[in-house]
């Protein structure tokens, strides 16, 4: 993806699929005494019509619509709130 680029933070890392179809990123946090990293993917599989996405063992598929009724367009609301707990 020559012509893609992200600004993330220094301890957020993203990296493109060679089609240019899906995006992976790595965070890297620190929760109180423990060092964890959060894996958020999201990839568009155009042969099965599928749209995959997901944070580190989370995962949802959806089946995307095709067909001669489709205009081409996909509404999606997806709603993801992430809570973690820490104290500083």
């Amino acid at each position: 993806c020559p012509f893609m680029s992200i600004t993330m933070p220094d301890n957020v890392v993203c990296t493109f699929d060679k089609l240019c179809l899906g995006v992976e990123c790595c965070m890297h946090v620190k929760l109180a005494l423990f060092r964890q990293h959060i894996n958020i993917f999201a990839r568009l599989d155009p042969p099965e019509m599928k749209f995959v996405f997901g944070i580190n063992h989370y995962k949802t598929d959806v089946q995307l619509a095709s067909g001669p009724s489709t205009d081409g367009k996909i509404i999606m609301t997806v709603n993801i709130e992430l809570k973690i707990p820490y104290e500083s």
